[in-house]
């Protein structure tokens, strides 16, 4: 495990409890994530559900239908998030969206109703990455939560709070430029307030 990564970061599909409440909760933070970077406007109209660790997502009348189809397709690549650096790094890289083995068939299917690009996707990934690394121990709090809880229903602030969303949103040009120079990512994630992206270069990269 790297130093000050969450112990929610696993390699392959879900297998304990907490791996797949990790999932979900890493479709969660996704959605919060691409509402707040589509249409901030419309952040409290997300609708999340939670019921016996599985969660769903719905909007008021108020969004858009090609906004709404938009965060659900992001939204399904939120369990790449959650894969060791540099198999993220790979799945990205190499568009292996389909074939990694973090995404369910229903994942899969929602990701394919709607076309994104290839910026969306690595966006949202790294966002989402972004979010465990940096709320290591509110990330591993929230699991538990979703593990114990049977049924509730919340909108977004309540997962990830504006200010927060907004902190991270504004920190995808850095994460990009690092991602681009192969620099080092975790770092860049953790250490925000330094926005050279030179910094977290890797010499041999």
């Amino acid at each position: 495990m790297t130093p000050g990564t969450s112990k929610l970061i696993f390699s392959g599909p879900p297998e304990t409890v907490e791996q797949i409440a990790a999932h979900e909760l890493s479709h969660v933070i996704a959605a919060c994530l691409a509402m707040w970077k589509l249409a901030p406007e419309h952040y409290n109209s997300l609708i999340q559900h939670v019921e016996e660790q599985k969660v769903g997502m719905s909007f008021s009348d108020s969004v858009p239908d090609a906004i709404q189809k938009r965060v659900n397709a992001v939204s399904a690549l939120g369990p790449i998030a959650l894969a060791p650096i540099a198999d993220m790094d790979s799945i990205i890289r190499f568009r292996k969206y389909e074939t990694c083995g973090l995404l369910s068939c229903a994942d899969i299917s929602v990701l394919h109703d709607v076309e994104t690009s290839q910026q969306e996707k690595q966006d949202i990934i790294l966002a989402t990455r972004c979010y465990f690394e940096r709320r290591k121990n509110p990330s591993e709090k929230q699991v538990s939560a979703l593990i114990r809880v049977k049924r509730a229903t919340a909108i977004a602030p309540t997962f990830l709070s504006r200010e927060y969303a907004d902190r991270i949103v504004k920190m995808l040009p850095l994460l990009n430029s690092v991602y681009r120079i192969k620099g080092d990512l975790l770092s860049a994630m953790r250490t925000p307030q330094k926005p050279d992206a030179r910094r977290w270069y890797h010499a041999s990269a």
